[in-house]
């Protein structure tokens, strides 16, 4: 690619697909009809830190609360024997700023994110869809924040609204090319 009579150097993303065992992966599998229940974003090929948006049952001083948004997480951090399939995104520099700062921006500020709970209960029930009212522009699904972060700087756009966006989707992209699949535990090592 030529700009300005400057080569422009490609860089890449990583995109993560997790498949899953329990009884919330098996209801997502259900439902999307796909093996495929949650999705990362990494900016290295090491993937040593992997972004996502999720919600989990914490524990703090034996009191249960519901964390929720962003998360940056490893690799070392997943179920061994997760299936897994791992893709590449060729970007421009330009592209690959834009993502670098939007997630900069999310953890520097992790109470402007929050998980879509409605984004993801339309799955099981497409009427939330039609009322998903977001109180926090950076609220999403997994597989929204993967869309958001593809379409808002410039890779991909999406013919439907992002919180219907499902890991299917995501995957059947052309500029996807998918480089390894297996089981978690191979890529820890």
């Amino acid at each position: 690619m030529i700009t300005s009579g400057k080569k422009t150097k490609k860089q890449a993303i990583y995109i993560l697909f997790f498949g899953g065992y329990d009884i919330t992966a098996t209801i997502i599998k259900g439902v999307t009809n796909a093996p495929y229940v949650h999705t990362a974003l990494s900016l290295t090929p090491s993937l040593d830190s992997i972004y996502s948006f999720n919600i989990k049952l914490m524990l703090e001083q034996l009191r249960p609360y519901l964390k929720n948004g962003l998360y940056v997480e490893s690799i070392k951090n997943y179920d061994k024997k997760i299936p897994y399939w791992l893709y590449r995104i060729e970007v421009t520099h330009r592209q690959y700023q834009k993502i670098e700062k939007i997630i900069q921006k999310l953890k520097k500020h992790p109470n402007m994110c929050s998980y879509n709970i409605p984004g993801a209960l339309g799955f099981l029930y497409p009427e939330f869809w039609e009322n998903v009212q977001k109180k926090q522009k950076y609220s999403f699904t997994c597989s929204e924040f993967i869309a958001f972060m593809l379409e808002t700087s410039g890779i991909v756009t999406f013919d439907k609204p992002l919180h219907m966006i499902a890991p299917l989707d995501i995957i059947n992209l052309k500029q996807l090319k998918q480089i390894k699949k297996g089981i978690v535990g191979e890529l820890q090592e």
